[in-house]
């Protein structure tokens, strides 16, 4: 695809956002509940469109489906697992040295759920916050398997009997 095109697809994804956006309340976002879920309820936030594009610059199938987005698609994912919120690494300039294992999402989360979506005929990893004010939130789309995910469900900080295997993708 040449650049032109990538730059209308981009403009274009861009605008499909700002008008879904407008049909999501403001401070509540829209939320949905479904067993599928691990709390029982997803929540998509006005920001959570805006995160999942910013975190697939390049991935113009992630950009087809932000422009067709619907919120039935998040009925199909599958709960896979969770990850712990990760440090920011040593070559971030928000990396402190100090506090070296102080989580990047700390301010609204502690750890991540992870879910599988199926995007044009691909498997793609839905990565939903554990919120401290929203429960799920879904903030990112990403094409490979997390590599510190870990099967199961998160139970508590203090006990977590059931997530004990590293990710490996089959369940």
């Amino acid at each position: 695809m040449d650049n032109h095109s990538f730059d209308n697809n981009k403009v274009a994804t861009l605008e499909a956002i700002k008008k879904a956006k407008r049909k999501i309340p403001m401070y509540t976002g829209i939320s949905l509940e479904s067993k599928q879920f691990a709390t029982g309820r997803m929540t998509v936030l006005r920001r959570s469109l805006q995160d999942i594009f910013e975190h697939a610059l390049e991935d113009e199938s992630i950009w087809k489906w932000l422009r067709n987005f619907d919120l039935s698609a998040l009925q199909s994912m599958k709960y896979r697992g969770w990850a712990p919120s990760r440090p920011y690494p040593i070559d971030h300039p928000r990396f402190d040295p100090e506090h070296p294992d102080r989580p990047k999402h700390g301010n609204d989360t502690n750890w991540f759920y992870y879910y599988t979506i199926i995007i044009d005929e691909k498997e793609y990893w839905v990565n939903v916050k554990d919120h401290k004010n929203f429960g799920e939130v879904i903030y990112a789309i990403e094409k490979d398997e997390p590599a510190d995910f870990i099967i199961g469900h998160k139970k508590s900080d203090i006990e977590n009997v059931y997530s004990f295997l590293p990710g490996t993708g089959a369940i």
